[in-house]
């Protein structure tokens, strides 16, 4: 199979980025449809299918806590070793392709479990599977994310390239949160599974018909230890910072993608497929929310740039060398680009 190479200069969209914004469609597709219903597959609660409570609430929650806490453990880890990786398959390349197949797996096994009643084995059953899901998870994301800028080497394309990434994620959680309850509803797990596997498997492996492309870093001649790296990147106020807003948001995500199935089954008494009809109006909401967000941000774009325009003309007037519409000029196209 003939690999595609990325030799383009310009920011419009290509072969490679296509397949690499797929690749990241199916991480989220299968994160987004494991969040929103793994919860009332082990403790449906009082449901209209007869489904039985397989693992006690509290168990699903430690469960669910302990993957977590494993995958994000692992991602510094698969950073570091990703970094120094090398050979003919590249330094990203080797990871997403040992980690698609127990990521898949993991979630297959998760919505199949070998004993359907409650019983202590499924405890341990969930606890391993989650821990092996959300390792091969990270296993894939880290460097997934890296590899973005030597797909991307210039500025303008890696903003591209993000907002290519950023509708492939939508699109795969709206899927993943939405569909998969109604596909529940209607066809069981079973098929639910078969699908959501199927198109997973399929754009997880769809980044691996790119090349990538050789790069010489400082980190092939001076090899750091791991443990040395890591409390340097922690001593890292900014990197603090962003550690832990980042783990807000995700417990925030994971909270909301597990609301809507409970409101639907515990608090309305209906069906789980009812609950995909709550997550498109969540997802409707944020949709419309994000929109005045960025109409906003491009209101106070053009301000910047009326500001600009308006110095310039009156630093000249007044026969100062000042260059403020430049800056001015690169901080209105940066919001423009966000917008659009």
């Amino acid at each position: 199979m003939k690999l595609i190479s990325f030799h383009r200069t310009d920011p419009q969209l290509n072969w490679p980025w296509l397949l690499y914004a797929l690749g990241f469609m199916g991480l989220f597709l299968i994160n987004g449809a494991l969040a929103s219903v793994i919860i009332y597959r082990y403790d449906p609660g009082p449901n209209t299918e007869q489904l039985p409570i397989l693992v006690p609430t509290v168990v699903v929650g430690m469960a669910y806590c302990f993957g977590r806490i494993a995958g994000a453990i692992l991602q510094p880890v698969a950073g570091y070793f990703s970094d120094l990786t090398e050979g003919r398959w590249g330094k990203r390349r080797p990871f997403l392709a040992a980690s698609t197949l127990p990521l898949v797996m993991s979630f297959v096994l998760l919505f199949n479990p070998l004993v359907t009643e409650t019983s202590e084995g499924n405890n341990v059953y969930l606890i391993g599977l989650l821990c092996l899901f959300y390792l091969a998870s990270a296993l894939y994301q880290v460097p997934f994310l890296a590899w973005l800028s030597e797909l991307a080497p210039l500025p303008q394309q890696r903003v591209m390239l993000s907002s290519w990434l950023a509708i492939g994620s939508l699109v795969g959680a709206v899927f993943g949160a939405a569909a998969t309850p109604w596909i529940i509803g209607r066809y069981g797990f079973e098929t639910m599974t078969l699908l959501v596997a199927t198109i997973s498997l399929g754009t997880l492996l769809l980044p691996l018909l790119n090349d990538e492309r050789p790069t010489e870093t400082s980190l092939q001649k001076r090899r750091l230890p791991l443990l040395r790296t890591l409390k340097m990147g922690w001593q890292n106020p900014t990197f603090r910072a962003y550690v832990l807003g980042i783990s807000s948001a995700w417990v925030t995500m994971a909270i909301l993608a597990a609301c809507p199935t409970f409101v639907a089954i515990a608090l309305l008494h209906r069906g789980v497929g009812f609950s995909a009809l709550i997550n498109a109006l969540v997802f409707g909401g944020a949709l419309l929310m994000q929109q005045e967000v960025t109409s906003g941000i491009a209101w106070c774009g053009r301000c910047a740039h009326s500001c600009a325009s308006f110095l310039e003309v009156k630093s000249i007037l007044k026969g100062k060398d000042i260059m403020v519409d430049n800056n001015c000029h690169c901080v209105y196209y940066c919001l423009h680009v966000k917008v659009m």
